[in-house]
């Protein structure tokens, strides 16, 4: 149940005076006082060092693996004459891919967020920005060059150039953002975060329809393009159900609607039922619409009804059935259960598994056993979609365990995700790695820590909301998970 306005204000109004002692938390930035009188002076957040330190890693092994490393001077001198130097030739013609810069630069931005968030790299914007440019021209400068001995790759100090415009935006970002929360504004949004955690996980819901829907994410201006998206669609109502799993169709299509008018609902008392199905519909009109400026994908009116579908399923079937008091009272356990479901849907559908111990074996002999093998060679989009996919499942099923107060959620998605590709071994579309199981359990370590946040967050917001209105009068309480 939302939390009453009187309660609710005093957080507002007094958003940096938490009570003598407690740490501020990552929605509730202290002032630069306050940061060092509860904090070592050079080191501001010790899990932000280490995430930094474990990203260095994971870029290192993504970069030089499989490590086939060779220091003989032809091989080098060979790779060196490949090196791109210039983004265009002398004919004026492009040299590099605008997918591969877009990678580089999103791959440079965690360099100047977890830099700054550390406090490794100073305080004010100048010595964070130098201190930022230092580190990422450095480290990827070695990367790049250490790559000159990896047979299979390219060094380009593009990539460079990439990596630091990347850090250097997600510097910015981690300098401005405790600022920017500070304001009016900002205090307001995240109290409403607070308030009704639902619209944040709606938000989350609606990025991940966008996601699927748009994916692989080539968009363009072209006129010639939008025609060719519009000579394409599919305008004929269940001209093409034929061709997909109905399964698939309900759990991508309808599923996710039907959770969404419940989110928005939630999130939104006042509002209808009616309101919030709308709202999930124009949601879908909208994606189906947007596919016009993306090569290679075109509107499709099923999708549209589906959607709608989904929203009516929300409104006039679940959302009853989570009024009934048997339900409410067992939710956090079903909605682990849910949880699980989706993860074993995702990761054994079609269930086309064959009774055949040969079958078994030759597939044992595939099995991908060191991290990130299947991403080597990949399309950058498409890696990153397929991580993304895992860690948002393995995310579920953290949060839901630590909802139903059950600690340990990266173990228990890591021995699922286990278990799941251990099946695979008797499948035939699916081959069993390595990385799939410790992606689910890194995602569902993920999701318990940010709904700990969340709770930590919320709780020392009332603890001050009580210390500055003792005399406010409670006439509701916080929403909450379990609810």
């Amino acid at each position: 149940m939302a939390a009453d306005g009187d309660r609710w204000g005093g957080v507002g109004e007094g958003w940096r005076g938490a009570a003598e002692g407690e740490p501020s938390g990552p929605l509730i930035p202290p002032s630069e006082g306050e940061e060092r009188r509860t904090l070592p002076p050079t080191l501001t957040d010790r899990a932000a060092a280490v995430a930094l330190s474990l990203y260095c890693l994971f870029v290192v092994y993504g970069s030089f693996f499989p490590f086939h490393l060779t220091l003989q001077r032809e091989a080098i001198r060979a790779r060196l004459s490949t090196v791109i130097v210039r983004p265009f030739d002398a004919a004026g013609r492009r040299q590099f891919s605008i997918p591969d810069m877009a990678s580089n630069v999103a791959l440079g931005v965690p360099y100047g967020l977890l830099l700054v968030r550390s406090g490794l790299a100073g305080r004010s914007i100048p010595a964070r920005s130098m201190a930022v440019l230092a580190f990422t021209v450095v480290f990827a400068g070695l990367v790049e060059a250490g790559q000159l001995l990896a047979p299979g790759r390219t060094a380009s100090p593009l990539d460079v150039v990439a990596q630091v415009l990347g850090a250097l935006l997600g510097a910015v970002g981690a300098h401005l953002s405790p600022r920017l929360l500070a304001t009016a504004r900002g205090r307001q949004v995240v109290l409403l975060l607070l308030r009704e955690p639902a619209l944040a996980v709606a938000v989350i819901l609606a990025g991940v329809l966008a996601a699927d829907a748009l994916y692989p994410y080539a968009v363009t201006l072209d006129v010639s393009t939008v025609r060719q998206n519009i000579r394409t669609a599919q305008l004929v109502p269940f001209q093409g159900l034929g061709r997909r799993f109905w399964s698939d169709l309900i759990v991508d299509k309808v599923l996710p609607y039907a959770v969404l008018v419940l989110l928005l609902r939630r999130a939104a008392p006042g509002a209808s039922l009616g309101t919030a199905g709308a709202i999930a519909v124009l949601l879908a009109g909208f994606l189906e619409g947007a596919k016009l400026l993306f090569v290679g994908r075109s509107p499709n009116v099923d999708y549209l009804i589906l959607a709608a579908l989904g929203a009516a399923l929300g409104g006039a079937v679940l959302a009853p059935l989570l009024r009934l008091e048997g339900i409410r009272a067992r939710a956090p356990g079903l909605l682990v259960l849910l949880a699980a479901a989706l993860m074993v849907y995702e990761e054994l559908a079609p269930f086309d598994f064959v009774a055949s111990l040969e079958a078994a074996r030759a597939k044992l002999l595939r099995l991908e056993w060191a991290p990130l093998a299947s991403y080597y060679g990949a399309d950058s989009k498409s890696a990153i979609f397929d991580l993304g996919k895992k860690l948002l499942l393995g995310g579920f099923l953290g949060a839901a365990l630590a909802g139903w107060g059950r600690r340990g959620a990266w173990a228990w998605g890591l021995l699922l995700g286990a278990a799941l590709e251990g099946l695979q071994v008797l499948q035939i579309s699916h081959l069993p790695a390595l990385t799939d199981a410790v992606s689910l359990g890194a995602g569902a370590g993920l999701g318990a820590l940010a709904l700990g946040r969340y709770r930590a967050t919320r709780d020392r917001a009332i603890r001050t909301s009580r210390a500055q209105h003792p005399s406010s009068p409670r006439r509701g309480a916080v929403s909450s998970w379990e609810h």
